[in-house]
Formats: C-alpha cells, sequence, structure tokens
C-alpha cells in the first residue's frame, strides 16, 4: 500500500506545480502518469491478495502501457526532436494497450507486452539522463537524484511485475521469490521518495529556458557604449535600430551608484521589476545583460558563459587605444547562437 500512497504524492506535487504554471503541461502528463500508474499497482494488490483472474492481468498490463503513454505522448511533443526518438515510445504504448486487453495472457504471445512494457518504462530514465547537460551546481544534483530515484522504481516495477513473478516461480526457490518481493518494494519505494525529492525543485522552468530570455545586451565598461543587442522576441524592422545607449549607460551608472551607497566591492547581479528581471554579469572589459522573465540557473550560467566567450573572441578590439569600432563585433549573434545551441 505504501507504493499507491507515495505514486499519488507524487502526482499531487507535479499536479500544483502545474497548476501554479500551466505552461508547462508536461508536469500535468507526469502527474497523471503517477495516478494511473497507482491504479495499475491497486490492479496488482488485488490480484496478490484478494482475488486473480486473467482479466486483472489485462487490465494491469493495459493501466502500464496507458500511463507510460501520458508522459511518452507530452515528451516527446515537446522533446522529441532534441532527443531524437521519432515518437517511437508514443508509437510502441498504442500498440501496446490493444494487444495487451484483448489477448489473453495465458497465451505465450502475450510476452510481447511484458517486453514492450519494459521497454517503454526506460523511456523516464532516459528522458533524466538527456536533461541533465541543461542543468548545474544544485540542480544538476537534483536532476541525478531524481535519476538515481527512476532507475530504483524502474527496478521495482520489474521486480513487482506480475508475470515477472511468475516466471522466476519457475526458476528460483521460494526463499528467493520472497527476498525478491521485498526487495522489489524496497526499490520503488525509495526510487518514490528520491523522485518526490529530485522534484520539488522546479526543474522544468530551466530546461525550458529559451522561453524566458527575452533580450540580451553587451556594454563596453570603460565607455558604457552598447557593442551589441539583440531582442529574441521581436524582429525590428528594416532600418530599425534600437537606441540603446541610454539603456547600458543607465545599467553601468545604477551598478556604480549602488556599489558607491553600500560600499560593497560585490558586483550588482539582478534588477527585479516584478514580471521582468534583468541579470547581470560584468567582465574585465564588458558587462553583459540578460532581460529574462525568470531568473534560472541555467539563464545565470549561460550569462557568465557569454561573457567568457566575447571577452576571449573580441578582447583584442577592446584593448585598442582608440574607439572600439561597432563592426567589429557583427560576428557575436553567430557566437552566442553556437552557445545557445549547446543547452
Amino acid at each position: 500500500m505504501i507504493v499507491i500512497v507515495l505514486s499519488l504524492e507524487v502526482a499531487i506535487l507535479f499536479i500544483s506545480q502545474y497548476r501554479k504554471k500551466r505552461e508547462i503541461r508536461l508536469r500535468l502528463s507526469i502527474g497523471l502518469f503517477f495516478i494511473i500508474l497507482s491504479f495499475a499497482f491497486i490492479v496488482l494488490f488485488i490480484m496478490r491478495y484478494v482475488v486473480s483472474f486473467p482479466l486483472l492481468i489485462n487490465i494491469y498490463n493495459v493501466l502500464l502501457a496507458l500511463s507510460m503513454f501520458t508522459f511518452s505522448f507530452r515528451t516527446e511533443q515537446e522533446y522529441g526532436k532534441r532527443m531524437k526518438t521519432r515518437r517511437i515510445f508514443t508509437y510502441i504504448c498504442l500498440c501496446i494497450m490493444p494487444v495487451a486487453l484483448l489477448i489473453p495472457p495465458e497465451y505465450p504471445i502475450y510476452y510481447v507486452v511484458l517486453i514492450a512494457n519494459g521497454i517503454v518504462a526506460t523511456f523516464p530514465a532516459l528522458f533524466l539522463a538527456f536533461f541533465l547537460k541543461f542543468y548545474r551546481g544544485q540542480l544538476k544534483r537534483r536532476m541525478e537524484i531524481a535519476l538515481v530515484g527512476a532507475i530504483l522504481t524502474l527496478m521495482g516495477n520489474y521486480g513487482i511485475g506480475y508475470q515477472f513473478g511468475l516466471f522466476l516461480t519457475d526458476w528460483f526457490s521460494t526463499e528467493w521469490n520472497i527476498f525478491l518481493f521485498i526487495a522489489s518494494r524496497v526499490s520503488i519505494t525509495i526510487g518514490h521518495l528520491l523522485v518526490f525529492y529530485g522534484f520539488t525543485e522546479d526543474i522544468f522552468l530551466e530546461s525550458d529556458w529559451r522561453k524566458y530570455l527575452m533580450e540580451y545586451i553587451i556594454i563596453e565598461n570603460k565607455t558604457r557604449k552598447t557593442l551589441f543587442y539583440k531582442n529574441l522576441f521581436y524582429t525590428p524592422s528594416t532600418g530599425d535600430i534600437p537606441d540603446t545607449a541610454l539603456f547600458s549607460g543607465g545599467i553601468v551608472g545604477i551598478m556604480s551608484m549602488i556599489q558607491e551607497f553600500t560600499q560593497s566591492q560585490k558586483e550588482l547581479k539582478v534588477i527585479d521589476k516584478g514580471s521582468i528581471k534583468l541579470l547581470i554579469e560584468r567582465g574585465k572589459q564588458v558587462t553583459v545583460v540578460f532581460v529574462v522573465k525568470e531568473n534560472l540557473s541555467i539563464l545565470r550560467f549561460l550569462l557568465r558563459k557569454t561573457v567568457e566567450d566575447f571577452e576571449n573572441t573580441f578582447g583584442v578590439f577592446l584593448k585598442k587605444p582608440w574607439d572600439s569600432n561597432i563592426e567589429d563585433f557583427k560576428a557575436t549573434e553567430t557566437i552566442i547562437d553556437q552557445l545557445f545551441k549547446r543547452f
């Protein structure tokens, strides 16, 4: 019963996160995944402790396939191109469900359903492993914990699977089967707890960072001149060049003023204007500002990398004794685009 309760707890976590920020629909899909999975565990509980007949085996496997479908459909719709899965997990789930429901479980061909369910069940772990590269610091550690939890949950699901348990009965002693029975439940319980802990931090915002980066601007520290500006939400008409001189001078001025008033050596990193935030990173030669909707760890990391890459590439121009020519920095967009594509 504890496995059922934990599945529902994890489902509530994701659904509550979805209700706070409804544009990230994957949270709802994962919540539904755990709800349907809990119903599968209820059917398994009935089979083991109340009554057992073939139709329950069909229902159990259909629920497993349906739970994976809710996860795979939304995940591959949003991230399939980056993961290059070609919606294969979604299609497998769609093929499994009618077969799992209509074919009697005592038929040898029914093992195809078990194998297919086992293959599809690896997808959440593959998804987490793929997205580890998008995270840094504490968030990456949480993702690693969630990945370990997904693997333990997967192993536990294999162990408590009804047909898998019957298969082992023919090969191992009763004592070993009891040990496996207990170990599987411990594995899935610990796995659920780790997944719950890993996702208490809202990590889906981080993987969708492109939705929250609106503009970026690169400012020369000495002259306060704008060296490069890019608006990612609005493409200006031909000849429509934004006047960023006031903005760039104002940012540098605010940073200097706050340092002077507070007598602090720390740099101003964030200006929060409610729905809009300015993330600021000052290097030796330039200051880069990201105009964002959310202050995300991945955006802070990309901000630091932008400063580093820009100064490494264009530092020689900034060291000239005369004023830097804006034409020298035309390749900036290409360089930053290449940086962003890595994440």
